[in-house]
């Protein structure tokens, strides 16, 4: 079976794609942790109920939330 490449878009100017990298790591400019994060870890739950963990999604969910690390993006907004 061939694999297929994904094409990428080339600029063309010659100029690079990506003009600028930021880091936000302490969820300052982006709320990651309320927009991204409990969005993914209900995903993962979901997908952990439905390959047969005997439990409730809701549950589930909030167990891994156990587990996240405390500090000052997991107060809810």
């Amino acid at each position: 079976m061939k694999t297929q490449r994904r094409k990428t878009a080339k600029p063309k100017t010659g100029k690079p794609i990506i003009g600028c990298v930021i880091f936000d790591l302490d969820d300052t400019l982006y709320d990651c942790f309320g927009q991204r994060l409990r969005v993914a870890h209900r995903h993962a739950a979901q997908g952990m109920v439905e390959a047969g963990l005997k439990a409730d999604v809701e549950a589930v969910f909030r167990a891994r939330m156990r587990f996240f690390p405390p500090g000052p993006h997991a107060a809810p907004h």
